[in-house]
Parts: structure tokens; sequence; C-alpha cells
């Protein structure tokens, strides 16, 4: 990693920290700076504006996971079980990891962008939730799911349950981050697999 590459890491990281601790409306380049180590003035150097700093971490997160299982979006050869699997521990390994406070500031700074940089983190986001769609449907096509489960509605489900043990996961408790994830999976394979003795519940 080059010397900028390194100085540029650690900018994300402080402003990531103080985004989460002030708010992203009342942090200043110079709190940034400050916890860098910088003047103020030599954040320009890397980032035009706070503004992008923050579509930097944001931005970064989405690509960072959509890399990690962008390889199953037109696979349809391995088990879509394995498949989801995969989704669910790399989003979680994600969540839990180096990602976890920008993960917390997704929910609350994407009002914060600019419009045309919402759009492509929102496309991003779209990018995920149409391959984890893709690999519940295979699912479904293959037997292994309950037909009638609504895939969009599902998808919701796992990703806002990993999404949400963020604020409650602790490295010092029962279950580790892999164990966590695995027992995610498979609370999910329980509610979704097609079982042909099961009672379904009508909504009233």
């Amino acid at each position: 990693m080059t010397r900028a590459n390194v100085q540029r890491a650690k900018i994300l990281e402080q402003a990531e920290k103080f985004f989460w601790e002030k708010g992203y409306d009342k942090t200043t380049i110079k709190d940034i700076a400050g916890g860098s180590g910088f003047e103020a003035g030599n954040i320009y150097y890397y980032f035009p504006s706070k503004e992008a700093i923050l579509y930097s971490i944001l931005s970064g997160q989405m690509q960072e996971l959509n890399s990690s299982i962008e390889n199953l979006d037109k696979d349809e050869s391995t088990d879509p079980v394995e498949q989801l699997r995969t989704v669910i521990i790399e989003h979680m390994k994600l969540t839990l990891g180096p990602w976890r406070i920008s993960g917390m500031l997704f929910d609350m700074e994407l009002r914060s962008l600019l419009p045309e940089h919402r759009k492509k983190v929102v496309k991003l986001r779209d990018t995920y939730d149409r391959i984890l769609r893709k690999v519940i449907q295979r699912s479904i096509n293959k037997g292994i799911c309950c037909a009638s489960i609504n895939v969009p509605v599902t998808a919701n489900h796992i990703a806002s349950m990993i999404v949400r043990s963020r604020l409650w996961f602790s490295y010092k408790g029962e279950l580790s981050r892999d164990e966590l994830a695995n027992d995610l999976f498979n609370f999910v394979m329980y509610g979704i697999s097609e079982r042909p003795n099961a009672t379904k519940v009508k909504a009233k």
C-alpha cells in the first residue's frame, strides 16, 4: 500500500469514528484532520469535501460486500443452499468486521450524500439485493425452498437480521462471528425450506 493510500485509509477511519460519535452534520474537517494527525488543509489533498469522505465510506462498504458475492450473480451450477450460506457468511463477516461502524452510518447518513452519490450507493445496494433474490429464487426452482415465500420480502428479512446483529453482537459473547453466521443460516433454512407436512398459517 502506498503512503497516499495509508493516509487516505487513516482519514476514512477517523472520519467514520467522528461521524458515528458526533454525527455527520456536527463533524468538521478540522475534527477529522486532528484525529488523523494532519492540518485541516491537508485533508483536501485526498478528498475534495467532507461529503466525498462520507461517500467513500458508504460506497466502499457496498463495493466490498458485492465483490465477495458477485460470482454468484450468474452461477446456475452451484448448490443454491451453499450460495445462500456464502451470502450470509460474507455479509456477516463484513457487518461485524472492519465496516461495523460504517454499516450503522449507512442507515443514518445516506440522506447526507449528494443526490448523484446517493444514487450510486443505492445502486450498489440494489446489486446486493438482486444477487440475494436470485439465490433464493434458485432454491425455490430446485424445490429446496417453499414456493409460496415472497422472495423480495424474504431477502429483506435475511439482510435485516444480518445488519441488525451489529447492534447487539459482542465478541465476548457466547457465539463467535462465524458461529453466529452459521446459526443464522440454519435459522433461515429452517424457515424457508419446503416441508410437505408443514402447516402454513394464513395471515388474518
